[in-house]
């Protein structure tokens, strides 16, 4: 999950439906939207910050707005929320290293 904003604005990219295909690793429908199981800081495991400027957050943020509730394929191998976060970070110039 990826969030410029708060806890609890996060967003992630998440399979339509929880199917066998999703753990075999077959594309299956997925979109992005917003996590809404973080509804209160306790629910929250771990962050991190990333120091950015305005431009940066107004860059992440834009990539957020323009995949939200957009259907895309969703490949736990090769597209899944780790690689939608990877998007996002590197929109704003920020290091990102590639998931497994």
């Amino acid at each position: 999950m990826v969030n410029a904003i708060d806890y609890t604005a996060a967003a992630g990219h998440y399979p339509l439906e929880h199917t066998i295909d999703v753990l075999a690793s077959v594309d299956v429908e997925g979109s992005v939207h917003y996590n809404m199981r973080h509804k209160n800081r306790s629910d929250v495991i771990d962050t991190i910050t990333i120091q950015t400027n305005h431009s940066q957050d107004l860059a992440m943020m834009r990539v957020i707005r323009e995949n939200l509730n957009q259907r895309r394929y969703y490949n736990l191998g090769f597209r899944k929320c780790a690689t939608f976060v990877e998007e996002v970070l590197r929109a704003g110039g920020q290091y990102a290293p590639e998931t497994i």
